[in-house]
């Protein structure tokens, strides 16, 4: 996107124009990033590699992944050596975007498609030429909501999986296009939900968030079911899962994995704008604040307020919330019932018009400073503190961005 930036130089009167590009953090959506992971051909059969499956115990898959491995995506693992790649299956988006790091090193990015095989770490990786070979190392990768298949991960012929050690404390981001960092520079790498993850202390997160859905269990925006709906499930509610799944996608096994000690909910913005009634979005979000409470009895479920949206008014822009009413009425069903377990974060006065990117997204900015205020808001209200860790979270950050095609 082309910017005419006019600068005055009040001293003499002129005026110059300079001609700006602002992309995906300062590069097109394709092009190869820093870092960018080198392509292996056929290293599936390559005698100097050991080859480990998908279902290999080593590797510690991070959110909801179904049986064939497709997922948020994120995983963990530890290896020895000093290498290690990663091979990704036929339903692998093509060309999508996923984070990767050494130890608690900065982010690396990455393009990837499927029937492929990247070398994640190499003599190339910062950090990797001054460890021991033997040495346990951890490897950690991010992305993109059901984007990523992993058919398998391999390390050098001397070395070695193992798994991670898993944290003490789980939270689960249940939500929409809101919290999956869309229109921000990294996505899912940028979000608000990912930051209050990685940035509390000895946590695992899930983010089961999905662009588009509803609360209420209705096609919004090509998802075919709202949340109260597909969040039993193992994946999303697009078509492309259809297309792999069919009407009835495989539910989530909930006893098979850690519960959740925290839930936090930001829904019913879609709700809103595909023209859900009233009393269908608060009877819908009761039923999944009570399917929550069923799965994971012993876990604090806190309802976000939704921040809208700012408009001009007169000489200044003001917030136009969405939802107040409906919102509130569902937090007041569990206070007026005495159930302490459902809390209520307020969103209203964090963002000024400034950091909203389009249609009620967040900017990068938006994206952090909710965050700040979300983990001190959850380490004064349960007691839980923030990682003193000095590990990137936010990597490139920018105050704005103007992409819309990612």
């Amino acid at each position: 996107m082309r910017i005419e930036r006019v600068l005055l130089n009040w001293s003499c009167l002129s005026i110059s124009v300079i001609w700006a590009i602002i992309l995906q953090n300062g590069q097109l959506r394709l092009n190869a990033y820093p870092g960018q992971a080198p392509l292996i051909p056929h290293a599936a059969g390559n005698s100097l590699w050991r080859h480990y499956a998908p279902s290999a115990p080593e590797i510690s898959y991070q959110g909801r992944w179904d049986n064939q491995y497709i997922s948020s995506p994120g995983l963990r693992l530890e290896f020895t050596g000093h290498q290690l790649a990663l091979s990704f299956g036929q339903h692998t988006d093509p060309g999508v975007l996923i984070a990767y790091r050494l130890g608690r090193l900065d982010w690396q990015f990455s393009n990837v498609t499927g029937n492929s095989t990247y070398q994640f770490i190499g003599p190339w990786t910062p950090g990797i030429n001054g460890s021991i070979a033997s040495e346990k190392k951890s490897f950690e990768l991010r992305g993109e909501s059901c984007t990523v298949q992993i058919s398998g991960v391999a390390v050098a012929a001397d070395g070695k999986l193992s798994q991670i050690q898993r944290a003490s404390k789980t939270v689960e981001v249940i939500g929409d296009s809101l919290s999956i960092g869309q229109y921000a520079t990294y996505e899912g790498l940028s979000s608000w939900a990912y930051a209050v993850g990685a940035g509390l202390q000895d946590v695992e997160y899930s983010i089961t968030a999905y662009s588009g859905i509803c609360v209420h269990d209705r096609e919004c925006w090509g998802n075919h079911h709202g949340q109260v709906y597909q969040w039993y499930r193992t994946c999303d509610s697009s078509p492309r899962a259809r297309r792999i799944y069919g009407a009835n996608p495989p539910r989530w096994d909930f006893g098979a994995h850690a519960a959740a000690d925290l839930v936090i909910i930001n829904l019913g913005a879609n709700d809103d704008l595909n023209g859900v009634s009233s009393t269908d979005l608060v009877s819908s979000y009761i039923t999944l604040i009570d399917g929550v409470h069923s799965v994971w009895p012993d876990a604090h479920i806190v309802i976000m307020s939704l921040w809208g949206d700012f408009v001009q008014r007169g000489l200044t822009f003001v917030q136009a919330p969405q939802g107040v009413r409906e919102i509130t009425t569902v937090y007041q069903h569990y206070r007026d019932q005495g159930k302490g377990y459902v809390h209520f974060f307020e969103t209203s006065g964090i963002f000024k018009h400034g950091d909203i990117a389009q249609d009620g997204h967040l900017n990068d900015m938006g994206n952090a400073k909710l965050a700040s205020h979300l983990m001190q808001w959850i380490s004064s209200q349960f007691g839980w503190t923030m990682d003193t860790d000095g590990a990137e979270i936010l990597h490139g950050t920018q105050y704005w961005n103007t992409e819309g095609n990612y």
